[in-house]
């Protein structure tokens, strides 16, 4: 019987370093017996440590994903990151798509260092971070164009009137983007309205569950709900339809406003869109989260364990003879906390991962790498938000017979100054630290709350 024909042997060198690739150098190397088998397995070993340092390695033991940008051939790592109670986006980063003669490359993965093709237009690897911004910061450039035709003359005068803030706004933004802090840019958690070509990166304590109905009411979100009384005010009833016990709540607007599969359906989204943040005073807004989460029995939602926190900052920064006696964290207490809980941070992803209700903007929303040209203020709000219902036609939310409702609310604005009172000058400047990129962003300053600290009288006025 003729013997069937066998393939060329390997080398001994080459059968070795496959032995070392699967299992280890040690056991590479007892398979290369003779001297020259090992001088060959080594050239070999050199020859792949200098390929790794060259294009870049990832540690087998961390089992962590290296993603490569088919154009730049960057080294991207993924992170996940919390969202705001949404139960349909995955909190994980996309790509910074750049025409390029290259784009046609083929993209692929490096996983414990062995190469994966990947398909982007696919929802489950359309998701990695990058070092470029995802949108280049324009000033609001496409404000500075709009064809105001589409308005009846009072919109087109209010837009026109408005727009130079936007754009300014937006200014102060780039400007402070020259020296962003150290993160990988990512898609941060955003409502995707398609309809009116808006796309909205909710922060906590800052309109965020009054703009989570608002996206509700342009969907008429509970208007035939049997299960809401019709025979109650249409006030009573308006203020039902968009309460938590009919279901109300931030998960839908994200159900009903879901994230685009791929990164170029994101892309396509994002260029056509009113890109909206909504903003505070970093001040008012920690007040805010203290007010919300440190003095009530039952703050929520539960699943962040607020509660447990509270006890927690007690028992770490009141002594056992303080005079204090309620069973809330004090706000000077709360605040100790804050710095000295995030004192070693330095990227958002440390931010996103260790607190919740207080992420600084730059770290939640990722205000250097989406180009948001609407920027809007709390400390604004009424004017603001005429602007976006007006450039994005809202229809369902616009105000009748002229008239624009005032921001309710806003109690922790004027409040602020009896709770910073309790603060020294150290604690100020030391959470103005922590927060300090915000200020930058939007323009804010420690004017008004330096001279309420309890020591203001022994140091010299200082600007921030």
């Amino acid at each position: 019987m003729r013997r069937p024909t066998l393939a060329p042997p390997l080398s001994r060198e080459l059968v070795c370093y496959s032995q070392w690739e699967n299992h280890g150098i040690v056991s590479g190397m007892r398979c290369a017996t003779d001297k020259a088998s090992r001088v060959a397995l080594t050239v070999l070993l050199v020859m792949f440590m200098v390929y790794l340092v060259k294009h870049g390695s990832e540690d087998p033991a961390s089992a962590k994903t290296l993603s490569l940008n088919p154009v730049e051939g960057k080294p991207e790592m993924q992170e996940n990151t919390d969202d705001l109670e949404s139960p349909t986006t995955t909190g994980h980063p996309d790509p910074t798509p750049s025409p390029t003669p290259m784009a046609g490359l083929r993209p692929y993965t490096v996983i414990k260092n062995k190469v994966r093709y990947l398909d982007l237009t696919s929802p489950l690897n359309a998701n990695a971070n990058t070092d470029e911004a995802i949108l280049k910061l324009s000033e609001a450039e496409a404000l500075k164009h709009l064809n105001y035709s589409n308005y009846n003359p009072e919109e087109r005068q209010y837009l026109q009137g408005r727009v130079d803030v936007m754009v300014e706004r937006a200014r102060q933004v780039k400007h402070a983007c020259l020296n962003p802090p150290s993160y990988r840019y990512r898609f941060p958690n955003l409502v995707w309205d398609t309809k009116h070509h808006v796309t909205w990166c909710p922060n906590y304590k800052v309109a965020s569950t009054t703009w989570m109905i608002n996206f509700l009411k342009l969907i008429n979100f509970n208007d035939d709900n049997p299960n809401i009384p019709v025979n109650i005010s249409p006030e009573r009833r308006e203020e039902l339809k968009y309460s938590p016990r009919f279901g109300a709540k931030h998960y839908e607007v994200f159900k009903n406003y879901p994230t685009p599969k791929t990164w170029q359906e994101k892309m396509d989204v994002l260029q056509s869109s009113a890109r909206v943040i909504i903003v505070r005073h970093p001040f008012t807004r920690i007040l805010s989260a203290y007010r919300d989460k440190m003095i009530k029995p039952k703050p929520l939602p539960a699943k962040f364990k607020f509660k447990e926190l509270q006890k927690k900052i007690i028992k770490e920064y009141r002594p056992r003879d303080s005079p204090e006696t309620s069973p809330f964290p004090t706000f000077p207490e709360f605040v100790q906390h804050i710095i000295d809980s995030t004192k070693y941070f330095t990227t958002g992803e440390d931010w996103r991962k260790n607190v919740k209700c207080w992420v600084p903007f730059w770290a939640m929303c990722d205000v250097c790498s989406l180009d948001y040209n609407v920027i809007m203020k709390l400390e604004t709000m009424t004017a603001d938000e005429r602007f976006l219902i007006t450039l994005s036609d809202m229809k369902e939310l616009k105000k009748t017979d002229g008239e624009w409702r005032h921001l309710r609310n806003v109690s922790s604005t004027e409040a602020a100054p009896d709770f910073y009172r309790k603060l020294n000058t150290r604690q100020m400047l030391d959470l103005h630290q922590r927060y300090k990129f915000d200020f930058d962003l939007f323009g804010y300053n420690l004017d008004s709350y330096l001279p309420l600290a309890t020591d203001a009288h022994l140091h010299a006025r200082r600007q921030f």
